[in-house]
This record gives C-alpha cells, structure tokens and sequence, in this order.
C-alpha cells in the first residue's frame, strides 16, 4: 500500500531521531537519487508504527550488550543501520518531572554496491566507540526502571512494539557527586559521544517529524539543518517560567550551547503564540557583536520553523510574516540585528539631537554593506562556490 511521506506525525508511534551522518546522507542523495530516499523514507514510516516483519528489523551483532543495533533493508545494496534506544523525551516532560522513552536511533543509511558487510561492520564499530566515549563522559543521568509507563513491549494481538517511558532524573549529575550507591531500580543512562579521540563532545540527534521529512525530501538549500532534540537541562531552561516575570541571565563558557538555548526560547514562545494566539504577540529581539552569529541565529529560527511546522499549518515566507491559513494572520518574525545596527536605530527613534550626524550614519551604513558583501563572497566560496571566485577576483 502507498504510504503518504507528509503524513509522518499522525501514524508515529515512535520517535525517530537521525544523527548527523543520516542527515547527511540525505543531504548528499535527494537531488541524484530521490527515489532511494523515498524507499528509505518508507520503511522509517513503517518502523516508527511499531510493526517489525524480520526484513524490517533484522538483528546485529554488537560487542556492546546494551546496544541493541538493528539493519532495515532498503534494496540489494542499501541499509538502515538504526539502534533502540533511550533518550530525553521533551513531549512528555514538564516542569515537574523529566521522562526518556524508548527512541529509534538511525545512525547511518550504508550504501555499498562492492562490499555492503564491511560497510556495515565499519558502522558499527563507530556506533560502539560513540558507547564506550560517552560511558567516559562524567555526566550521566538516572533512570528509574521500576516505574516504566509502557511495560508490554509488544502487543500478541496485533503484533506492535510498544515504545517504554521512565522516569528519570531533571538534573543531569556528575559522578563525583553521585557518591558508590546505585540501588538496582535506577539505572544508569550515557549519552553517546563522539568516536573521534580527538574530538570531546556528545552527539546530536535530530527528531524527525512531518516537516523535518519535507525538509529531507524537498529542501533546495543543501546547506539547511534540521534543530536537534535538546537534553533535559536545556529543556529546562528553554521552558523556564520565572514568576514575576523578569530578565534572565544565562551563564557558560563558550561552546556549551548558550546561544542554541536562546534560539530555542525565542521558537518556543513564538510557535505557542502560532498555536493559540492567546496574550500579546511576543515582540523578539535578537542582538549581537558578531555579523556572523547574528546571520546564523537567524537561519536556525528559519530553520525550526520549517522543521516544526504542523501539517494543519500552510508556512509561506513572506518577508517579515508567516502566514497561518488556519487563522488567516500575519504574525511578525524576531528582529536580528548586530549591535551597530541596533545603535542606529534607536538614534533614530529617541527623541532629542541625534548622536550621528546624516553623513556619518551613511558611512556606517556603506561599510556595513561592504562588509556583508565580503563576508558572503568568502564564506561563499569556501563552500566552493564558484560565482564567489568571480565575484572576489
């Protein structure tokens, strides 16, 4: 039976998360060859009912006892490589208690027409090492496995694997601070990290949902990431509720996802004023040192919005405004703007004697425009555009 790609959502029994090799992966195929995405498409639309025939879900092996690793076949030289596995279920989290639920973790799509195996053990001895680097990791979170919401995995009936959701714990804590005790209910959770030796950070996962697969299938601009699913501790902050109201200082060095928790809230509270328009429409702000940041910022929250959209919703991209067909309405996008810029409009807007003078104001804009202008021809080029090397020669 034809299966609608588009109609992800409503028929989800499990989530699916991708890494960043699967991303990839369809990145580098949708154009050449859209129809294996599609197939590959299909049968994550098929695992995620929880119907698992012996040709969707045939077993690896895996050194790792804890790693339950799986292979999809797509065609006779393509595969699935995909883990069950748990991970932070922001969906059926709340301020009061956290949850991880059972996930299918695609780690890779193996297309290998010469050696399809080796291709597949080489998959697998990475998927082991991103184990055993996040088990080295200091940070763990505790699962309560006595109180599982889901107990049956799988239905006799119909035949369906049935997703299980523990409890776990909302702080993330550090083993030097956890003390020897471990009672035998609580269990112990690693997020992977990565296997390369030289790098020292903890893999990110992308959910897919509706608009994610539309992204996947259809997005023109290659370069176009899909927001991944944040962890407890940034669930937290990117939900905080601060009762008064009132300003929010977010502390970190650099590199610890200060800034991703900051776009996160700003898409946060503008998807739940698209929900229901109740209050008044958030007026955002984003400013910042850094042209470079600022245009990054920027094309993260155009990202989730295109990721995140619901099939209800029609998104049309039209200027500053997103149009919602279901409530006919224009609601204006955040502002993004770098520091000088942000100086020159409020010397327009104050009252009293402007700071700069007509000709100065024209100056800052010009150099504005030529260092834009320089900037995109040469991160243009070094993604290897040629127009670029015209453009700067």
């Amino acid at each position: 039976t034809s299966i609608d790609l588009f109609q992800w959502d409503g028929m989800s029994c499990w989530n699916i998360d991708v890494t960043e090799n699967a991303h990839k992966w369809f990145q580098k195929h949708k154009k050449k060859n859209r129809a294996l995405c599609e197939r590959v498409i299909r049968r994550l639309t098929l695992l995620s009912t929880g119907r698992w025939p012996y040709v969707l879900c045939k077993r690896l092996k895996s050194k790792s006892i804890s790693c339950s690793l799986y292979e999809t076949k797509v065609d006779g030289a393509s595969r699935i490589i995909w883990e069950v596995a748990l991970s932070f279920s922001p969906r059926r989290s709340s301020t009061d208690q956290s949850y991880c639920e059972q996930v299918i973790r695609v780690w890779d799509i193996v297309l290998d027409h010469d050696n399809l195996s080796r291709a597949i053990e080489q998959v697998i001895e990475r998927i082991e090492k991103s184990h055993l680097r996040g088990q080295e990791c200091a940070l763990y979170s505790e699962i309560d496995t006595s109180k599982s919401e889901m107990i049956h995995l799988e239905d006799n009936v119909g035949k369906l694997k049935i997703p299980r959701v523990f409890p776990m714990r909302q702080q993330v804590i550090s083993c030097t601070e956890s003390g020897t005790s471990n009672p035998s209910s609580k269990s112990r959770h690693f997020h992977p990290a990565s296997d390369d030796p030289r790098q020292f950070t903890l893999l990110k996962f992308y959910e897919l949902n509706a608009g994610a697969v539309k992204m996947l299938l259809d997005g023109q601009d290659d370069n176009t990431d899909l927001p991944f699913t944040p962890g407890p501790k940034e669930h937290e902050i990117i939900h905080f509720q601060s009762k008064p109201q009132r300003s929010i200082l977010l502390m970190g060095r650099s590199g610890t996802g200060k800034t991703t928790c900051l776009v996160f809230r700003m898409w946060a509270q503008y998807a739940s004023y698209l929900d229901d328009s109740k209050g008044p429409q958030p007026n955002q702000l984003f400013v910042t040192k850094n042209d470079v940041l600022r245009r990054e910022v920027q094309r993260s929250f155009k990202n989730m919005g295109m990721a995140w959209r619901r099939r209800s919703e029609e998104v049309k991209n039209n200027g500053n405004s997103i149009t919602k067909s279901s409530k006919n309405q224009d609601v204006k996008l955040p502002e993004f703007l770098t520091s000088s810029e942000w100086l020159d409009i409020l010397d327009a807007e104050l009252p009293g004697e402007r700071f700069f003078t007509d000709h100065e104001r024209e100056s800052r804009n010009e150099n504005r425009k030529l260092k834009d202008s320089v900037s995109t021809g040469v991160e243009t080029w070094l993604s290897g555009g040629i127009e670029s090397e015209k453009r700067l020669s």
